[in-house]
């Protein structure tokens, strides 16, 4: 992409060039990005780019030809996106609109799940109410896979218009279950089909009274939450808000940072089965990253009892080897007995074996280089306030690195695991999924990841053969 222009320097000859006034005049932020040369077309390609409110910031649009016509048909300029959602709130008529998918895989597609259940209403594609008797479906051409059977057993082309309302007369607001709308793909993109054709299906909030961007959020959040429960224990349909997540990406860490090449060998050591599946678990939850977190956390804490009693029996073996141990003199055993007693993992606290257990696979250097081979990792693992509740780490050189990680470590999965019903006052919020704070865990899953890897190396059970 070549150096963006001033909007007064291109004219699309199209309805673009009337978007960019209206945006302009609204006070929203416009930019020709230019992006070139195309192989298969001009030297040089504009594109408008829009800033749409969302909250407190902007999200960029681009816009494309057959968008810009649908915009300047609809007052766009007081449409506002609601946050990390693709929700958007249309002030003018007063209605807020999200994109739905999928929590689960499920045999078939949510719309034609969705079109299934009793009270569901076609339309026609200007969204006016029409029978069904008049939906004409070929004979010949019926298959499974292009209609879809309505609870009345009437059966429709699967790209029927539709709509499911929800309503109550003591409700404030009206729920519809619908296909997505021709707004919502002007400004996110694609086409009223998703994946494999499966049509986008949308959850829209009548609000006429809703102006502000917090209290649309609010107001969404609260009643699809509710709405998406319901209908999982009674329908056994899985749902939740599309998401436009931003995450905090982490450098790939380079594996041999010498540069030398490697060739896989056949292993001679023999690592703990259930640490690993543990750890391939974490490794494949790439979407869900508390769960990935407690993964490799767990495959950790599997090693607890024998890095603990590591500690215990180094302890006790000094103290036989010290000459003035008399196997005969009371006092002596009973010096063994304490240390055996003080090391019961029942009397030792879990942040202390978890440090054990890191002391016991890894030191400082380790991290240290570790952390040097990630871009950004020193500077977000030591600033505040990026995770709640969770310690900052030093790398200075005289910090004891390892004892701030294992700290660091345990804070985070005590934020993933407990709430303040748990942990008394003092104790911070829950970590929730999809929140700000789970989009910023790259590092530390970066870290974990590693320390994960060194403890189940270290702690691998003797030779394949």
């Amino acid at each position: 992409m070549s150096d963006d222009k001033q909007t007064d320097e291109v004219q699309f000859g199209d309805r673009r060039d009337d978007v960019i006034r209206a945006a302009l005049d609204a006070g929203m932020p416009c930019e020709i990005e230019t992006w070139g040369p195309d192989p298969n077309g001009p030297l040089e390609d504009d594109s408008l780019v829009i800033g749409f409110p969302n909250g407190r910031t902007d999200r960029k649009v681009v816009i494309f030809p057959e968008d810009a016509n649908f915009l300047y048909r609809h007052k766009f300029t007081e449409w506002t996106f609601l946050q990390k959602y693709n929700a958007v709130l249309y002030r003018d008529i007063g209605q807020i609109e999200a994109i739905l998918v999928a929590t689960v895989a499920a045999p078939a597609p949510i719309n034609r799940r969705l079109m299934a259940l009793p009270g569901v209403e076609l339309m026609d594609e200007s969204e006016n109410l029409i029978d069904p008797s008049s939906v004409e479906v070929d004979p010949e051409k019926v298959k499974r896979s292009s209609t879809v059977k309505l609870a009345d057993g009437t059966r429709v082309p699967a790209n029927t218009r539709w709509r499911l309302t929800l309503s109550n007369e003591s409700a404030p607001y009206s729920i519809h279950f619908t296909q997505v709308s021709k707004a919502m793909v002007s400004l996110v993109g694609g086409s009223d089909a998703g994946p494999a054709g499966n049509i986008r299906v949308s959850l829209r909030i009548d609000c006429p009274q809703v102006s502000k961007h917090d209290q649309a959020k609010e107001i969404l959040e609260t009643y699809s939450s509710a709405l998406f429960f319901e209908l999982d224990v009674k329908f056994n349909i899985a749902l939740s808000l599309a998401r436009r997540r931003e995450y905090v990406g982490a450098a790939r860490r380079t594996l041999n940072a010498k540069g030398e090449q490697q060739y896989p060998q056949l292993p001679k050591r023999k690592y703990a089965r259930e640490a690993v599946t543990l750890y391939s678990y974490g490794r494949a939850a790439t979407n869900t990253p508390l769960l990935q977190y407690l993964a490799y956390y767990q495959a950790i804490e599997f090693f607890f009892p024998s890095f603990h009693g590591a500690e215990l029996l180094s302890k006790v073996r000094n103290k036989i080897r010290d000459p003035r141990f008399d196997v005969e003199d009371n006092s002596s055993l009973q010096r063994i007995v304490k240390i055996a007693g003080g090391f019961n993992r029942g009397n030792t606290g879990e942040k202390d074996q978890l440090t054990a257990t890191l002391s016991g696979s890894l030191d400082d250097t380790h991290i240290r280089e570790m952390v040097k081979n990630v871009l950004g990792m020193e500077e977000f693992l030591g600033k505040k306030d990026q995770i709640k509740g969770v310690p900052t780490i030093s790398f200075a050189p005289n910090s004891q690195v390892l004892a701030q990680v294992a700290e660091r470590v345990y804070r985070l999965r005590c934020r993933i695991v407990h709430s303040k019903a748990d942990g008394g006052a003092s104790s911070v919020d829950v970590l929730l999924p999809y929140s700000a704070e789970a989009d910023r865990l790259s590092y530390d899953l970066a870290l974990i990841h590693f320390l994960c890897q060194r403890v189940i190396a270290c702690g691998s059970r003797g030779n394949l053969w």
